[in-house]
């Protein structure tokens, strides 16, 4: 795979990243419940540093190039899993923090206006509506073949 041409391309993408997040944290859910937090803080810690070192372990063995170790791994649960499984866990734990009550905004979350509004304005073009978007697709435009 080559270097996409427009540096920002990647942006186009994290509607599709976060959705799948959303779905597949909502799957795990009916199967596993929050057993991920059964054991408090230390042991969500050590289920989130487990996947670290995992995936830590995938990619030394490529001279530390993500990009070619998800290229390169054909297998069924390869280093792009181990990156899904990491990034819901930390989405879980600031989840359950908000949850608690815990209110405090990123630096980099201080746009005016919802970022859908303020991505398409960024972008130039529409961008994926999931709460319009039919069971199964996407609606809207976004990504590369829009």
């Amino acid at each position: 795979m080559k270097e996409c041409d427009n540096p920002s391309e990647y942006l186009s993408h994290v509607p599709e990243v976060t959705t799948g997040d959303l779905n597949g944290l909502l799957q795990a859910e009916k199967s596993y419940g929050d057993s991920w937090k059964i054991r408090g803080g230390i042991g969500a810690f050590m289920m989130m540093a487990r996947k670290w070192d995992r995936l830590e372990k995938r990619v030394r063995v490529m001279g530390w190039d993500v990009f070619r170790a998800i290229e390169e791994d054909t297998r069924g649960e390869g280093v792009i899993d181990d990156i899904r499984d990491l990034r819901r866990y930390l989405v879980l734990v600031e989840a359950e923090m908000l949850s608690r009550g815990f209110s405090r905004q990123h630096r980099d979350n201080s746009l005016s206006e919802p970022v859908p509004d303020a991505y398409q304005k960024y972008r130039g073009k529409e961008v994926i509506n999931m709460a319009k978007a039919p069971k199964g697709g996407k609606g809207g435009k976004g990504g590369k073949g829009s």
